[in-house]
């Protein structure tokens, strides 16, 4: 494939002969040249601004489209108000057109495959995308309902250049599915003017041939230089910077602004004025004043434009060309996933969504890599028109991005599921994210720092030990949480409470243990050494703790479980909690270390208050 052009390209398809000579019109300059001129522009550090324009002209449609099988040829039409809005290759083949009506459509084919538009959805795709391409620059910009605008101008000495830039992009959207129009200038209206003029080129002449083309690399690589190419050069002004210093400042910025004012003048002159991003009222007047084309508007003075036109029109206008700056909204800089596919017809047998599941999971993948995040949860969502959405949520152990791990546990959860009857979309969402930790080794080998010697050192982070850096164990707690759910698989804990009966609890699988734990206790833990746990320093506990003391018989004076108990340790005083028992009575317990004659040991205490014995732990 050829690699994508330069500012004030294009990625379009071929039109008949009439827009062809436009475009010829248009050509003004070759690809060559500018990348000569972009090469030169990045080298000398000249900071140009440079603009990506994408335009989903077809995103009603492709979000069905991902759903379909590469064999299924039903033709596919999306209708807006019971008119065809977007149609399918193979709805064209068969004579449908954009603007028919439904019952046109039917006519035309009987096993055709309608849907109404979802501007919902659309919405949702698109800010999907827009955090995608958030792995190219953090500045982009969403222009409902199908557009994402780009700042590039700090991105090609990262991506070496505009041509692998826009590759990348490309490729990459093609990969998931979607066939935006690109253009490139160096404002945002411009480079949107563009992407809006070669789409609607090829929506005015809908033929199978046009819409399929927009797949074709060596299609899409000769429409870049159809007029759009026209002296926009970032850096052909490099020479008359050095010029505009040697004369001063001054002067130099005005005739830097004064070049990329015509630069970008001469990639959108010969657009008809009916491609401009206004009110339908200025395009009106503008033709009733026998105005054609772009360059004849900017051919009027400026102060019978603003005489003529209101002022947002004369603002629009300074804006698309450079004039005035024109500050975007960006998307938010935190990073969360939702993708959806939507089928053709309902599914109604789970298994066969193994492969749109992987789909799914490796855009999830994929997305978390090029942001380099992880993540310890993602969800799943099951859709159907008449039966509402339900959801289910996997965890994991610890944030990773592993998608044979992902399939794995998704497919312990469909194996679960008996009250989906059918669906016509399934969804993956997660925002549960986290950036990519790597790991310290050691400078002499391959081995990680193990936690116990982070301890030594005096690491505050005691329970970042919790199943780290052990991805077996962790694959098998995964799975079992996803298979036995969330309540019938945990683990135990401290508590802090001095309580023995109340110093554990039962904790979520994957809940870290310092939650539990008070900041002070835990720096407290970190500072001691690794014998902090011996006898001298903490009192002696039973492996094993009733959850409910058990009252003993009493033989000859003396506590008995089968035998009478040996005292050989203790007493251990405790006063139980004064805030869960009345005052009246003493709250003390004595806590002794009793043996049978068979030496197995066990912890008993006397309650004060009922001059009874009780059995609370037994030792190992």
């Amino acid at each position: 494939m050829s690699s994508s052009k330069p500012p004030g390209s294009s990625h379009s398809v071929p039109h008949k002969s009439s827009d062809k000579d436009i475009n010829k019109s248009v050509s003004q300059s070759t690809n060559k040249s500018i990348n000569e001129s972009i090469n030169k522009s990045v080298k000398n550090n000249t900071q140009k601004k440079l603009w990506i324009s994408l335009v989903f002209d077809q995103l009603a449609l492709e979000i069905l489209s991902r759903g379909m099988r590469p064999d299924d040829t039903r033709p596919v039409v999306i209708t807006e108000k019971r008119r065809v809005y977007r149609a399918s290759p193979a709805a064209f083949e068969r004579g449908i057109a954009i603007g028919q009506s439904m019952d046109t459509a039917h006519s035309l084919s009987s096993n055709i495959c309608l849907f109404d538009r979802d501007p919902d959805k659309e919405v949702a795709t698109l800010s999907h995308l827009a955090q995608w391409a958030y792995q190219f620059t953090p500045n982009v910009a969403i222009k409902s309902p199908d557009c994402l605008l780009l700042d590039i101008t700090g991105c090609l000495s990262l991506f070496k250049g505009i041509d692998n830039l826009s590759k990348r992009i490309l490729d990459g959207l093609h990969q998931l599915g979607y066939h935006p129009v690109m253009a490139v200038n160096q404002t945002p209206l411009a480079a949107l003017l563009l992407a809006r003029f070669s789409t609607s080129m090829q929506t005015t002449t809908p033929s199978p041939a046009t819409t399929t083309s927009k797949t074709n690399y060596e299609t899409i690589d000769d429409s870049i230089d159809e007029g759009i190419n026209a002296g926009v050069n970032v850096g052909i002004n490099a020479g008359n910077h050095d010029s505009g210093h040697k004369a001063g400042h001054e002067t130099g910025h005005m005739s830097a602004a004064a070049d990329t004012r015509k630069s970008i003048l001469d990639s959108i002159k010969h657009i008809p004025v009916q491609h401009l991003q206004t009110d339908a009222k200025h395009v009106t007047a503008l033709q009733q004043m026998g105005i054609g084309n772009i360059e004849k508007v900017f051919d009027l003075p400026a102060s019978s434009l603003r005489r003529r036109f209101d002022t947002y029109f004369a603002d629009y206008l300074l804006r698309l060309v450079g004039d005035k700056s024109d500050p975007q909204n960006f998307i938010s800089q935190k990073a969360n996933f939702y993708h959806d596919i939507t089928f053709a017809s309902d599914v109604d047998n789970l298994n066969s969504l193994v492969f749109p599941v992987k789909r799914l999971l490796e855009e999830l993948s994929d997305f978390l890599t090029a942001r380099q995040l992880q993540t310890n949860q993602f969800t799943w969502h099951f859709c159907h028109r008449n039966h509402g959405k339900k959801s289910f949520s996997i965890h994991l152990a610890n944030a990773e991005n592993e998608p044979k791990a992902f399939m794995a546990l998704s497919q312990l959860k469909l194996d679960q599921i008996d009250d989906i009857k059918e669906v016509d979309a399934i969804a993956l969402s997660s925002n549960q994210l986290f950036s990519t930790q790597s790991e310290t080794t050691d400078l002499f080998s391959d081995h990680s720092f193990s936690d116990s010697a982070f301890l030594q050192h005096g690491s505050a982070s005691v329970a970042n030990s919790f199943l780290k850096n052990q991805p077996k164990e962790n694959l098998l707690l995964n799975m079992l949480h996803t298979r036995l759910g969330e309540e019938h698989c945990f683990r135990l804990a401290l508590a802090d409470d001095h309580r023995p009966e109340k110093s554990w609890q039962p904790l979520s699988a994957f809940k870290e243990p310092s939650a539990s734990l008070n900041k002070e206790s835990l720096a407290s833990l970190s500072r001691q050494p690794s014998t902090a746990l011996s006898k001298k320093t903490q009192p002696i506990r039973p492996a094993f703790i009733l959850q409910t003391p058990k009252a003993l018989k009493m033989v000859e004076n003396s506590p008995c479980i089968t035998n009478k108990l040996t005292l050989i340790k203790g007493p251990e005083r405790i006063d139980y909690g004064w805030w869960d028992k009345p005052l009246n009575k003493p709250l003390t317990r004595d806590y002794y270390i009793a043996s049978q004659p068979d030496g197995s040991l066990y912890w008993i205490f006397k309650h004060a208050a009922l001059d009874q014995w009780y059995l609370h732990g037994i030792f190992a």
